[in-house]
């Protein structure tokens, strides 16, 4: 029953199809009975709707597989929604990034997808703003080609991480916010009344 302390239950809520593959995934590794766990793995919708199954259903693993994900298959609606709004998150992969793009747009589009430049527009728009303007720089005037765009965007990409890593480690090493210019100048003395410094540094 390990598989049950690392896969996170599904309650119908997740993409089904990712959270099976996971859990099969585990179950194998590990040799567990998927169908024994199967059920204490639902709660939620989910739980509902694998009571309501049939018996037969119940008892094989594939049949309760295809039926949750006939139960709860992402409709394309929501993941236009998904998609339209979709970011590169802290620490995610550019690469994992233009897959979970790609895997929308067959949702929303069928199994073509929505072409190249219908993700390749969704992948830039994605990317943090200094690396977005510069893959825009580079690929204008081009026809997108999504391998190429994912090498472009793990250079960028790379290049702004860093330089906001090294931005947070200096803040971290002096122990307080940076108090440039802009700050300094909104500083007034309550010793003296005057501004651009504080009591501890006021000549009086």
């Amino acid at each position: 029953m390990k598989t049950l302390k690392i896969v996170p239950q599904y309650d119908g809520h997740e993409n089904i199809s990712v959270w099976l593959e996971r859990f099969m995934e585990c179950a194998e590794t590990l040799r567990e009975d998927k169908r024994a766990m199967l059920p204490l793995a639902l709660s939620g919708e989910a739980a509902i709707v694998f009571r309501g199954l049939g018996e037969a259903i119940r008892a094989d693993f594939d049949q309760s597989a295809a039926a949750l994900r006939k139960a709860f298959a992402p409709s394309p609606r929501l993941s236009w929604a998904s998609f339209a709004s979709r970011r590169l998150e802290p620490g995610e992969s550019v690469d994992f990034f233009m897959a979970d793009l790609k895997r929308l747009s067959v949702v929303i589009c069928g199994s073509e997808g929505g072409g190249e430049a219908f993700v390749a527009q969704a992948f830039i728009n994605g990317l943090p703003e200094a690396a977005m303007k510069s893959v825009e720089v580079e690929e204008l005037g081009k026809i997108h080609n999504l391998d190429r765009l994912v090498r472009l965007a793990r250079v960028h990409v790379k290049a702004t991480r860093g330089r906001d890593e090294e931005v947070a480690a200096i803040a971290q090493m002096k122990g307080k916010p940076d108090l440039n210019s802009s700050t300094i100048n909104g500083l007034r003395c309550y010793r003296c009344g005057g501004s651009e410094h504080i009591a501890r540094e006021c000549d009086l």
